[in-house]
């Protein structure tokens, strides 16, 4: 097996097969056995040849870039004759040496994703790393993984997470090429505190995975494929008394989910918009004492259901509207806009929040820092001035979700 690293300008090739002999534009190098060797190059483009008993077995014009962002894989498959280009990114060897959480992380950021290391919080405190270069030279634990919208993601690029034990936010929204599959290698990761799989192609299979996760505590499958029957599986979760935010939106989630989330006792937040949820699953959350946010345009439910569990849940804040006033999900945190009452700041703050986003408010400085706000239940219960607002790379933004910043103006 053949890799190449181009961060730095540094070429790294590993060879498994002690049969096969390397080039790079016609010099042959020599490693003996199963190893590694290092090879300084300067920027430009190399033809790298591999060979096994005076077989060709492939050709690829490497490039190595000045910024060292790009990486190449080349390996030989078993029951072939060919190596091929996989990911475009290093992958699992198997080889005792390798460090999974490096390997992982240098995976992510090779197709643009953002890692943080040793940041042991849910949503994470510590700066986002978003070059190869930036990566300590002394062990680390990778904790958590950002690959928003990001269509290089693929089961075969996500086996470099294989082995990772120590992620607690995974972040995959809108990534749309990897499957159940994929997130089979976060199998290890049973520290798991946040996962968010929002306009992914995954079905109960990819769910079951984190069926043992112990600590799950946010869990976002909005705008998926994922059936009443598929939903199902959450009552089989070890996590389901721990879960604090569960986002549902545009699912086929339907009553007989809301029986389930009825043991959820730490249940804060519930995204439910254009499900087929209707009075009688709002029944069943008249047990979750601590639920503090719901969601429910587009559904079926009705004004004497909606004002029933207000009556049992009194500090429930509802985003809620008359079923014959059509809604879309990417502006469910906004309505009547138009209201003297409403404060702007803090519907365009919970309008972030809702699609996945990040604020600070009364920070004047037009830098942001480790204060940043990623979930409603940390926005001041008194008036406060948005200031900052992050919604990067997310394709949850509309022009109607938006309108929710009308009449800001502090931002």
């Amino acid at each position: 097996m053949i890799r190449l690293f181009s961060p730095e300008g540094t070429l790294v090739i590993e060879v498994d097969d002690p049969g096969v002999s390397v080039s790079i534009d016609g010099q042959e190098m020599v490693i003996t056995g199963a190893g590694v060797k290092e090879l300084r190059l300067k920027p430009g483009q190399y033809q790298l040849q591999a060979t096994k008993e005076g077989e060709v077995l492939k050709q690829e014009l490497v490039t190595i870039t000045r910024n060292g962002r790009q990486l190449v894989r080349v390996s030989r498959e078993p029951a072939s004759t060919a190596i091929k280009s996989v990911e475009g990114a290093s992958q699992p060897t198997d080889s005792k040496p390798v460090d999974p959480d490096r390997r992982a992380a240098e995976y992510v950021l090779s197709i643009g994703g953002k890692v943080r290391l040793n940041d042991d919080s849910r949503h994470g405190e510590k700066k986002f790393i978003t070059s190869i270069k930036e990566l300590p030279d002394s062990p680390f634990r990778l904790t958590h993984v950002e690959l928003i919208n990001n269509r290089n993601v693929t089961d075969t690029g996500m086996a470099a997470l294989r082995g990772t034990k120590n992620l607690r936010f995974v972040n995959l929204a809108y990534s749309p090429e990897f499957t159940d599959a994929g997130l089979a290698h976060l199998s290890d990761n049973r520290g798991l505190q946040r996962l968010d799989l929002w306009g992914t192609n995954i079905t109960k299979k990819g769910i079951e995975y984190f069926v043992g996760f112990p600590d799950l505590r946010d869990l976002r499958l909005g705008d998926t494929q994922l059936s009443a029957e598929d939903l199902s599986i959450l009552k089989q979760y070890v996590s389901l008394q721990k879960l604090e935010i569960l986002m549902l939106t545009l699912t086929q989630a339907d009553d007989s989910t809301l029986a389930i989330l009825s043991d959820a006792h730490q249940l804060i937040q519930l995204n439910l918009e254009e499900t087929d949820i209707t009075d009688v699953g709002l029944s069943y959350l008249e047990e979750n004492r601590n639920l503090e946010y719901l969601y429910l345009k587009g559904t079926k439910v009705t004004a004497p259901g909606v004002r029933r569990l207000s009556r049992i849940l009194p500090k429930l804040d509802k985003d809620w509207n008359e079923p014959e006033k059509p809604s879309t999900s990417s502006a469910s945190m906004l309505s009547k806009t138009d209201s003297k009452s409403v404060d702007p700041d803090r519907r365009a703050a919970e309008y972030v929040l809702s699609v996945g986003g990040k604020v600070w408010v009364n920070k004047d400085s037009a830098f942001t820092d480790k204060n940043v706000i990623q979930t409603r239940d940390k926005l001041p219960s008194e008036p406060f001035r948005l200031t900052h607002a992050d919604l990067q790379t997310n394709s949850r933004v509309t022009d109607a979700g938006l309108a929710a910043f009308r009449g800001t103006k502090h931002l």
